[in-house]
């Protein structure tokens, strides 16, 4: 748990792209791969990378490895790098900095991003003030989006890790009444990405609704509500590629 003195230590922000970053927020990947080790440990920022601001903080414990493709398929609930990607023959991404107390920001920091830097990002003042007084506006100076319990793990639709099989996860197909979606749930696509709070705000706005009648929304929870009275709920999110586009949900599931 970050205390209220480290919330005012976090002086350099680390780059992760979509959709890794959103698994982060949301507790649900705690090693981020990389081709290298890390000597940095502590508090660090979460930068979005494409979108110049920060969106969280973490705490980096540890690095591990480097893993062969067989280790990786023991660990797939921690990196969360389906098997295509890590048994490719030129996957370098081998290494897992350990991430803990993740807190996402209530709202995305800007920062200035300077020349050159490509995985570090050394904060300037401003970006570091906000936030430290983000963090300490909380209660004990930290607030986890999961409080209770864990988090449930949002995996991929199909395959042996289904939502459906999960007993923490309860998944709606059928959207025919929205009354059924308890107020607890969030959507979730495809490819596991659920509409998160600071991975799906682009700007200061959360973009909902059907193609070319799209509306905008300042307030997670108004558009949460939008895509609560939707037939079948869709939302603007970055990819992989950190482009944004409109995805479909295909389930809904808990994450209090």
């Amino acid at each position: 748990m970050i205390s209220n003195a480290d919330s005012g230590r976090v002086t350099h922000g680390l780059i992760i792209a979509q959709p890794w970053i959103a698994k982060i927020l949301c507790s649900e990947k705690t090693w981020e791969m990389r081709s290298t080790g890390a000597k940095r440990r502590g508090h660090i920022a979460l930068i979005q990378k494409g979108t110049g601001t920060v969106v969280g903080v973490a705490k980096l414990v540890g690095v591990k490895g480097p893993f062969g493709a067989d280790e990786l398929q023991v660990h797939e609930s921690k990196h969360c790098m389906p098997p295509e990607l890590y048994r490719a023959q030129n996957y370098k991404w081998r290494t897992a900095w350990v991430f803990a107390d993740v807190a996402p920001l209530k709202a995305p920091v800007p920062y200035v991003h300077k020349n050159g830097a490509v995985t570090w990002v050394e904060l300037d003042q401003s970006a570091c003030m906000q936030i430290a007084q983000q963090l300490q506006s909380e209660v004990d100076g930290y607030a986890p989006i999961f409080s209770g319990k864990k988090p449930p793990r949002v995996s991929e639709i199909s395959g042996r890790n289904s939502l459906a099989s999960s007993k923490n996860i309860r998944l709606t197909l059928k959207r025919e009444e929205p009354s059924l979606i308890h107020q607890s749930q969030v959507p979730v696509a495809r490819d596991g990405a659920v509409f998160c709070v600071n991975g799906c705000m682009r700007g200061s706005f959360y973009t909902v609704g059907e193609k070319g009648a799209e509306k905008q929304f300042s307030d997670y929870q108004a558009a949460l509500s939008y895509l609560r009275a939707m037939s079948v709920a869709k939302w603007r999110r970055p990819n992989s590629a950190g482009n944004w586009g409109i995805v479909r949900a295909v389930g809904w599931v808990d994450v209090v």
